[in-house]
């Protein structure tokens, strides 16, 4: 990439996290997320603008995490149906993803390090091996219960590419996102039982997954050090 695109790319991203800021700090009231009815209802009667608001959410919690993933995606569902709901967390958080993979090619672990500790770095040294870096990081995705958006400033920092990163990231989200908007659905078609039936389910896959996720991060933590493991300075 020439420093002509390199420049423009960097300045889309950081227009677009203005924007999307901005249009939550005007429109969003958070307590509303808990109120699926006050919800569905907010996002329905502002039409296009509601889906904007709510991919600009999206964006936002994948970039600062202020609110657990499965929540917006619970809500999603309950809003737009399984489907649809499925569709605007994907491209939300293709949006996120590009944003952070952008900006953190450009200013390295600085940026990095405002959110995460080396110590949590650390854990996904394993990352390292470009052979088996895809691989892996897709099992990461699929894996319900696996810190998702902590690879999206991790990749970065590896010589993955930007489209890589992009397609695993997202194809690798639909498994648990699906999960989330289904159920979301079914609670908006007062299907209590199915739900959490469903929510149990998943909540106890996702414990497997955090098991399994720790139980490879330590395997590995003691092959190489962070930096050993970072690309990208």
């Amino acid at each position: 990439m020439t420093e002509k695109k390199k420049k423009f790319v960097y300045i889309l991203a950081v227009g677009l996290l203005v924007v999307l800021s901005g249009i939550i700090l005007y429109s969003v009231d958070i307590a509303s997320w808990f109120d699926l009815e006050k919800l569905e209802a907010m996002l329905k009667e502002n039409g296009i603008w509601g889906i904007a608001l709510f991919l600009a959410i999206r964006c936002v919690q994948t970039i600062f995490v202020f609110l657990p993933g499965e929540i917006i995606e619970i809500a999603a569902g309950y809003v737009y149906g399984s489907f649809y709901g499925l569709l605007l967390c994907l491209v939300g958080n293709f949006l996120a993803g590009y944003l952070i993979f952008v900006l953190v090619r450009k200013y390295g672990i600085k940026l990095v390090q405002r959110f995460y500790s080396l110590e949590k770095l650390r854990e996904v040294s394993f990352l390292k091996n470009p052979k088996r870096r895809n691989i892996l990081c897709m099992l990461i995705y699929l894996i319900p219960g696996t810190p998702k958006d902590f690879l999206s400033y991790v990749m970065p920092l590896t010589d993955m590419k930007l489209s890589d990163f992009l397609i695993i990231s997202i194809v690798g989200r639909i498994p648990s996102v699906i999960t989330s908007t289904y159920g979301g659905h079914i609670l908006g078609e007062n299907q209590y039982i199915y739900a959490v039936l469903i929510f149990a389910v998943v909540g106890a896959v996702s414990v497997c997954g955090v098991m399994l996720y720790q139980r490879l991060s330590k395997a590995h933590a003691h092959k190489g050090s962070k930096s050993e493991m970072i690309d990208r300075k």
